[in-house]
């Protein structure tokens, strides 16, 4: 176990490691589908004067914020966008992306590199409060995730606003907590079913909505330099083809070659369904 190393301690790594992975899966396509076809119903214009304000934690590159709004603008073009990021890197291209785009000319963006905690702290007694908030897979980067939760639940987010969590759910927690290993792992494990349990206990009613989801594996099970690559992003190691035990990688492909996956027109695909 020594010799595994986790993948965010190379933030360039892992970036070049998650664009490829999402190459091969079909995750952005998946959530921006369940984006287009339910969100608009759930958040609502409480002010027409204000239009719909929107929080969004953990906004990386800006696809699917960028997707969020663009689903919103079917109710009022007024819309106010804070994207909280605490990537320089990430918060370059979202805004490169919405930039001088004439859908996004009734947009007002507000940038906050920080990460969710700080803007916590920075913005406690601003009492700015939004219509929805988000936050897409972004959970496992936080310290505390009930106490993330409940905060911006509580103190950021308008009467019958609407906050949506999207985590990953099924297949991929089994996986994460079969095979992940502390203290290599940096993040938190946390489930769609931690968060439906936290939501109950504290008495907060919520709906639930599978997403399907699925990566394909077929240059993982050939042990290509691609592959090689997808297989850093789904076990977070670096280098994992290498570095990994002898028995924990066979056990780590056994487990993505059968229980973990799906044929599909000869390909194999690792499911990694999400939860909304």
């Amino acid at each position: 176990m020594a010799n595994l190393k986790s993948i965010y301690l190379n933030p360039e790594y892992m970036v070049k490691a998650w664009n490829q992975f999402l190459r091969y899966s079909d995750e952005r396509a998946v959530i921006s589908g369940w984006i287009d076809s339910n969100l608009p119903r759930y958040v609502t214009t409480q002010d027409e004067n204000e239009g719909i304000s929107i929080l969004s934690i953990g906004g990386g590159t800006g696809e699917v914020d960028s997707h969020v709004i663009k689903s919103l603008q079917t109710k009022t073009n007024r819309i106010l966008n804070v994207a909280v990021e605490p990537s320089r890197r990430d918060l370059k291209i979202y805004k490169s992306l919405v930039e001088n785009r004439k859908e996004f000319e009734c947009v007002n963006f507000e940038w906050k590199q920080m990460t969710s905690g700080e803007y916590r702290k920075s913005y406690r007694d601003k009492k700015t409060k939004f219509d929805l908030i988000h936050m897409i897979q972004m959970l496992y980067y936080v310290d505390d995730v009930e106490e993330t939760i409940l905060d911006f639940y509580e103190n950021y987010l308008k009467e019958n606003g609407c906050l949506l969590i999207v985590i990953a759910s099924d297949n991929w927690n089994r996986f994460n907590k079969k095979f992940h290993q502390q203290p290599v792992y940096l993040n938190n494990l946390v489930t769609a079913e931690d968060i439906v349990e936290i939501l109950h206990r504290r008495h907060i009613d919520c709906t639930t909505f599978k997403l399907p989801s699925q990566v394909e594996i077929d240059e993982c099970l050939k042990k290509s330099k691609i592959g090689s690559v997808i297989l850093d992003m789904i076990t977070e190691c670096e280098d994992f083809m290498n570095s990994a035990p002898a028995d924990l990688f066979d056990d780590v492909m056994t487990y993505m070659k059968t229980d973990g996956s799906v044929a599909n027109n000869g390909n194999v695909m690792f499911k990694n369904d999400l939860q909304a």
